[in-house]
């Protein structure tokens, strides 16, 4: 899962925990023509990906408390011990609504957390 999106401020990446990902790789071990030719398929599942996948399984949409949710399912499921935020991802939103963002996740969101 990757992506966190509060309707009202922009986006936050959620990582995948650094272990996991490590013996992932380890695992996979692409030759570099096939982590190329991978991220090129990557790339063209991104671009036709649906809103409603993305919701699904790459962004998450809503209140401090419905972020709170998903990011406990996350933590659960997959172990996390921490998020990557990416709150404004192509700088389209305003720095307003950016700060409003950081506001909810600090305030809101991260006291729900060890």
């Amino acid at each position: 899962m990757q992506g966190t999106v509060c309707r009202n401020c922009g986006d936050f990446s959620v990582a995948i925990p650094a272990n996991t990902a490590t013996q992932h790789r380890r695992k996979r071990a692409p030759t570099a023509r096939a982590a190329v030719e991978d991220r090129a398929a990557r790339g063209g599942r991104l671009q036709t990906i649906t809103y409603d996948e993305a919701l699904r399984d790459k962004i998450i949409v809503g209140s401090p408390e419905r972020v709170t949710d998903r990011l406990m399912g996350l933590q659960e499921t997959l172990g996390l011990d921490g998020i990557l935020c990416e709150i404004n991802r192509g700088t389209k939103i305003p720095h307003e609504r950016v700060m409003k963002s950081l506001q909810l996740l600090c305030e809101k969101v991260k006291p729900n957390f060890h």
